[in-house]
């Protein structure tokens, strides 16, 4: 998709004024068109806030250690075959193919992996209980000027209670 997506742990990058969807899992999230951006962009925001709850430092042994590779080769992770679905998107899934061929000829080692303890995490932040604390951040927000993905979400779980995520 031409796009490099960096997720750091929770608390590198400040949640102070973000409405959370979930804010006891949220981080911030950054996208780029290349790794040394999104480095770069990681670098000037990874700053300690004391505003934000979950905030901790980034430790020094945790700068300028990306994008290098130890080897000329390296693993890449792709669901299990039966675990893909493009919704009935046939160029989807072949761009997919494309970008997994592609990588292997770059020296890439694809590892096939059992994709269902994502799509469980999934359900419990889309379908789940954790959908209540998201209704809960997001009291006194119109509805209506929400997202209809975030509608939809909210209104999965209109009766959850605290006690059901535990």
């Amino acid at each position: 998709n031409n796009l490099i997506g960096l997720k750091p742990t929770r608390g590198l990058l400040s949640t102070d004024g973000v409405v959370p969807a979930c804010r006891s899992l949220d981080c911030v999230s950054i996208f780029s068109l290349t790794t040394d951006d999104a480095n770069t962009v990681f670098n000037v925001a990874a700053e300690f806030d004391t505003n934000d709850a979950f905030a901790r430092p980034n430790l020094d042994t945790n700068k300028g250690n990306y994008g290098q590779l130890a080897e000329s080769t390296f693993s890449f992770a792709v669901p299990k075959s039966e675990q893909l679905n493009f919704f009935g998107d046939a160029e989807y899934a072949e761009q997919f193919e494309q970008a997994v061929k592609h990588l292997e000829s770059l020296g890439g080692k694809k590892q096939f992996i059992d994709f269902e303890p994502f799509f469980t995490a999934a359900r419990l932040l889309y379908e789940g209980p954790w959908v209540a604390e998201r209704r809960v951040a997001t009291e006194g927000v119109d509805r209506q000027a929400m997202l209809q993905v975030i509608q939809d979400i909210l209104a999965t779980q209109e009766d959850a209670r605290a006690d059901d995520l535990f």
